[in-house]
């Protein structure tokens, strides 16, 4: 009869080493972390970190969804915590400009630059009057144009 052995004075012949479903849970995440790299690469940069924080603290009142209608056609602007923003110029508006069709972009706001707001796009919002409580919403003036927040 053989003793008992733990796993301290077992031969080293009998200790196994990583299992393939280990390596392959490792495989799987180094295979996601290099694809979220990849990903925030191609999808284009995102806001620095102080405009995600401004946005939070100091700037939370331009975050939400901003419209502008007028003689002149209509603008949405749409501002997330996260420095995302999604910008739409109507046909009507454009045309107003001498410019033709709708105009979408879809960026991350680079910085804030007084009260205007520098897209990453390059594009740039002259902001005249920055976000107000008015009665019981936000008003704010920009490009010309008075926006309310939803």
């Amino acid at each position: 009869m053989m003793p008992y052995r733990t796993g301290a004075d077992s031969p080293r012949s009998e200790r196994r080493g990583p299992t393939v479903l280990g390596i392959a849970l490792i495989v799987l995440c180094v295979i996601g972390i290099v694809g979220g790299v990849i990903w925030s690469v191609v999808r284009g940069n995102t806001s620095p970190e102080l405009v995600r924080t401004e946005l939070r603290a100091t700037r939370r009142d331009y975050v939400g969804t901003w419209n502008a209608k007028g003689t002149r056609g209509s603008v949405s602007l749409r501002i997330e915590a996260t420095g995302d923003v999604y910008y739409d110029e109507s046909s009507a508006y454009r045309e107003s400009k001498g410019e033709k069709g709708n105009l979408e972009v879809e960026s991350n706001i680079k910085a804030f630059d007084g009260d205007d707001i520098t897209f990453l796009s390059g594009r740039r919002i002259k902001v005249t009057s920055p976000p107000q409580k008015v009665g019981d919403h936000f008003e704010m003036k920009a490009d010309g144009m008075s926006f309310q927040r939803e």
